[in-house]
């Protein structure tokens, strides 16, 4: 049987923040509000990480911040 996995660039609460010119908060507020969808990489208290291609398509849909 084989698997095949999609390779995704994953990018840190502090990423988006200097990308997109914003502070950690900002970022933050925007993963509570449901306006980003982050994974979280174990248990509660975890890192998160943000989707570089679904970052993409946020600020397409939605023009940059």
């Amino acid at each position: 049987m084989s698997h095949t996995v999609t390779e995704r660039h994953l990018l840190t609460v502090d990423d988006v923040a200097e990308l997109l010119g914003v502070s950690r908060r900002t970022v933050y507020r925007w993963l509570a509000d449901g306006v980003l969808r982050a994974y979280q990489l174990g248990k509660r208290g975890a890192p998160v990480r943000i989707d570089a291609a679904e970052l993409q398509r946020w600020l397409e849909d939605e023009g940059a911040p």
